[in-house]
């Protein structure tokens, strides 16, 4: 398909920050984007290379993709897992609008956290810390994304922008191919040698990138010198505000989880700034926060969101985009018509980490005769639960023990905590009204011993847990504001690297962008190998190699090959 149209891209290597000068190899961060520019529907992979000297410790580090206005579209965390590197993925939306985006990277520790002697000790291994710390990105990179269900767009005048390529040449690396000319759906073998400076083996980590070299120029690659202090816990930050939008501070301040059904705790301080730090946790979470209900059973938040520079240039329409574009169209219809994904993933199923407590007394309402409201419900039965009318025709709620050993009912201090659906709240007259038609089940928690295990201070006045047949159940404006959704880690994937022996022969199969494998090792002598299958296209292609050594250097190397079809 692709020899019909050869075209060479025009090199696009562009970093939304200016190159710092260059440290040392053991003080370097290098991003690695598989690629230079992308179109809807395809995805970003990419690896970030830390400094040798974080090999074997936990880094947590915040990942946050902006459009050209600067907007954050897109928020996660990754984590380490001791290797001096992480590698993840963006897969981009079919309905983006075409435009520049950047792929920042920022610490998540906070230098306030230390003590004297470990700001020394941190001083004295990067003498040039910056105070600053989590205010900027510590890499970034920008690229275009072009839509191709809109790609009549006219062709602009100039070029793409380049910049000179980041100082890769502390590794001498050698790329071996089993041949130099191969045939559609053949196996390609490829072994990787990687010496230092003087000329001797050293081990290192590696990407390997494998792609169409009419269509796929080389990859971005920002390099810079690391000056921030890195933590290793994710972090969600924000601001606490009164009913008058006023920052206030707060001793107890909670987080709700709901699908793990948890509450986190942390603090306000006296400018309303606070900082959770929740366990680890894979996906994205629906979260509301909560005051602690003897200071303050009104609260108000402001979750921080990253505002990036703009990214004030034009978006550059060339021919060879435009060529892009038209076989980008032409590949996502054939995929159409064998009902099939060019970039499908498979994530890693995400567990829960969910504390799990039996209720001290469970209502299924189908059992009880008809009421109509909580309160009628809850006012003719004895339960622990008691809705109260109030003299401004409002009902209040207590919550009793009647397990409690000083006497036969115990009551518990304070507005009982109701979990709707998911969902908090301590309005015990929007609960007292509501419809018993769409409430399923009613659970009470009551024992102090599992509320301090479970929910802790907030939940010491009791939990009420009701399940409704509603999809999504009104909440009180003043509860609804303090909903909001943060993200954890990304969950792992793989690329869908192509196989011969899984695709029907009848199914023409073109990817430009072949392979990508950025968790490669090598072995103590230098030496890795790697296999991958040949897709249709009858075109060159080119293997590319970014290496950190054991040393903390870091190489880059290619090397191209051809596919045709070969005689009989």
């Amino acid at each position: 398909m692709k020899q019909l149209i050869p075209l060479f891209f025009l090199l696009l290597f562009f970093v939304s920050n200016s190159f710092l000068s260059f440290g040392q190899a053991s003080d370097l961060t290098l991003l690695h984007l598989d690629k230079s520019y992308y179109v809807t529907g395809e995805i970003v992979w990419y690896k970030f290379h830390l400094p040798k000297t974080y090999e074997g410790k936990t880094v947590t580090l915040e990942v946050v993709i902006s459009d050209a206005e600067g907007k954050s579209i897109k928020q996660y965390f990754l984590q380490n897992e001791g290797q001096s590197y992480v590698e993840s993925y963006y897969k981009i939306p079919f309905n983006m609008d075409a435009g520049w985006y950047r792929l920042s990277i920022f610490p998540t520790g906070d230098i306030a956290d230390l003590n004297a002697d470990e700001l020394l000790s941190l001083r004295t291994q990067m003498p040039n810390l910056s105070t600053s710390n989590i205010a900027s990105a510590i890499s970034s990179a920008i690229f275009p994304i072009y839509n191709d269900l809109k790609p009549n767009q006219e062709i602009a005048a100039g070029v793409l922008p380049a910049n000179e390529n980041a100082n890769l040449e502390g590794l001498q690396i050698t790329l071996d191919l089993d041949q130099t000319t191969y045939s559609p759906r053949d196996e390609v073998a490829l072994e990787i040698g990687i010496q230092d400076e003087a000329g001797n083996p050293i081990s290192g980590n590696i990407a390997v990138s494998v792609s169409d070299s009419r269509l796929i120029d080389r990859p971005i690659l920002a390099q810079n010198q690391l000056t921030a202090y890195l933590g290793d816990e994710i972090a969600v930050k924000g601001t606490l505000l009164n009913e008058q939008n006023q920052a206030m501070r707060a001793s107890v301040l909670g987080m709700y989880s709901s699908l793990e059904d948890r509450i986190f705790y942390s603090s306000a301080d006296a400018n309303g700034r606070f900082n959770f730090k929740p366990p680890p946790f894979y996906g994205v979470r629906p979260v509301q926060f909560i005051g602690y209900q003897f200071e303050h059973m009104e609260i108000g938040v402001d979750v921080d969101q990253r505002q990036l520079p703009p990214i004030e240039q034009p978006l550059i329409y060339t021919e060879a985009v435009k060529s892009y574009l038209a076989l980008s169209q032409q590949r996502k219809k054939i995929f159409q018509l064998y009902q099939s994904l060019e970039n499908k993933i498979e994530p890693d199923k995400i567990d829960l980490n969910i504390l799990d407590l039996e209720p001290s007394t469970t209502f299924i309402i189908d059992e009880y005769e008809s009421f109509e409201f909580m309160h009628s419900f809850f006012g003719e039965l004895l339960t622990p639960l008691k809705f109260i009318l109030q003299k401004d025709s409002t009902y209040i709620a207590t919550m009793s023990n009647p397990t409690g050993r000083l006497s036969a009912n115990t009551t518990l201090s304070g507005t009982p905590l109701f979990i709707i659906d998911g969902k908090l709240t301590r309005d015990a007259d929007f609960v007292a009204r509501l419809d018993m038609d769409y409430i399923q089940k009613v659970e009470l928690m009551f024992k102090p011993d599992n509320l301090r295990k479970k929910f802790k201070a907030i939940g010491r006045s009791g939990v009420v847990k009701i399940t409704t047949n509603l999809r999504d159940i009104p909440m009180a404006e003043k509860d609804a504001a303090d909903l909001f959704t943060i993200s954890g880690l990304q969950p792992n994937a793989e690329f869908p690297v192509f196989d011969a022996n899984t695709v029907d022969s009848k199914q023409p199969f073109f990817r430009p962008q072949l392979y990508w494998n950025p968790t490669l090792k090598s072995d103590k002598n230098g030496k890795a190998k790697l296999s991958f299958y040949q897709s249709d296209d009858i075109s060159s292609f080119v293997v590319r190699v970014v290496v950190q050594g054991e040393n903390g250097a870091y190489g880059y190397a290619e090397q191209m090959y051809v596919v045709r079809v070969l005689d009989n």
